[in-house]
């Protein structure tokens, strides 16, 4: 089996995972899932089958053998264009808004403070609303990368 046979079994397996997820959901009022819950169970073997295709496709696309998308490459142009953009300033490409944002991505020692952040660029719509398509291929290409949830308070590992 190739690599890329990997990632389409890997998505179809989240798909069901997340089928899985959102039935089982009806067993709980709220979110607060025991330990050892089944509900637990199949979320962190998403998330690890999530990281795990997210990085193949990274190493696909980085030895030529999968195209980067329409995204990453708009992406690209704007890092080059924008390298010095400040965190929620908005910027103008080719008649397209974004807005540039940052994640922690690595906390300090006791975990209350942010050591350093990783940026990333939000699609806008013609009204300002962010492109919620957009946002959620950001979070499929790079799912290592929000792992660490910021908080008003402190910032806290998901």
């Amino acid at each position: 089996m190739n690599e890329t046979e990997k990632v389409d079994i890997m998505t179809s397996q989240i798909e069901q995972l997340q089928v899985d997820i959102e039935s089982e959901l009806d067993n709980y009022e709220d979110f607060n899932f025991p330990e050892d819950s089944l509900i637990k169970k199949l979320i962190d073997e998403r998330k690890s089958l999530v990281l795990e295709r997210a990085l193949l496709w990274r190493e696909l696309k980085s030895n030529g053998q999968m195209p980067y998308t329409k995204q990453e490459e708009i992406i690209d142009k704007l890092n080059e264009a924008f390298s010095n953009a400040k965190s929620n300033e908005k910027v103008e490409l080719e008649g397209q808004f974004y807005l540039k944002r940052f994640q922690p991505v690595e906390l300090s020692k006791t975990g209350k403070s942010v050591k350093k952040y990783w940026s990333y660029w939000l699609k806008l719509h013609e009204g300002g609303a962010i492109d919620r398509n957009w946002q959620s291929n950001i979070h499929q290409i790079w799912p290592d990368k929000f792992l660490i949830n910021p908080d008003r308070n402190k910032a806290r590992k998901c």
